[in-house]
């Protein structure tokens, strides 16, 4: 069963494949193009055993001095003890998600499953984008539909994420912490269909 995820992957790889390098394969880029890389992760759910390994691809590529991004597409929580148990739940991913210094988070469904507070605070600590979670004034104040990226080589991006479903999906175990994020999220989600 594919988990809930967000659009921001697909959104990402079109957007840099218009303004990617258009040299043949296996030729250098001219001077005059630019070239950005584009890492992305997406419905991690807590598993964070080969995190290593994308922190040396991600060194590797940030050290040749290139236009590198890192995003998240959201469901980073939810299925491992050292993620879920933690206290505060999901504070694991946080500090490993600002170690290897992402750039941008759209919201999946999991990132709604440690109540609202928590959500508050990954928006609070990473830019985070949805285009159709609309809370209520004052629910999710860091929550933006879009941004605009710019590089280093001053090449600007427009990214967007999308939530594929609603967070109620997993708001099935209620509790006094949960509801109101789900509820709120669950409505916004109604009203862009």
């Amino acid at each position: 069963m594919r988990r809930a995820g967000s659009l921001l992957p697909l959104a990402a790889v079109l957007f840099a494949a218009l303004i990617a390098v258009s040299a043949a394969p296996g030729q250098a880029p001219s001077p005059a193009e630019k070239q950005i890389v584009i890492f992305h992760i997406n419905d991690v759910h807590g598993k964070i055993d080969n995190f290593a390994k994308v922190a040396a691809i991600l060194d590797a590529e940030r050290k040749t001095g290139g236009d590198v991004f890192f995003f998240s597409a959201g469901d980073n929580f939810t299925g491992d003890p050292v993620i879920d148990r933690a206290d505060p739940p999901g504070e694991p991913m946080v500090e490993l998600l600002d170690r290897l210094h992402l750039d941008l988070l759209s919201l999946g469904n999991h990132e709604f499953d440690y109540g609202l507070d928590a959500v508050r605070k990954l928006v609070a600590h990473f830019p985070t984008i949805s285009a159709n979670i609309a809370p209520e004034p004052g629910i999710l104040p860091g929550l933006k539909p879009y941004v605009v990226l710019t590089s280093k080589s001053g090449v600007k991006l427009v990214v967007f994420g999308s939530s594929r479903s609603s967070p109620a999906t997993a708001c099935r175990r209620r509790t006094p912490t949960r509801s109101r994020a789900c509820d709120s999220a669950s409505r916004s989600l109604r009203r862009s269909r």
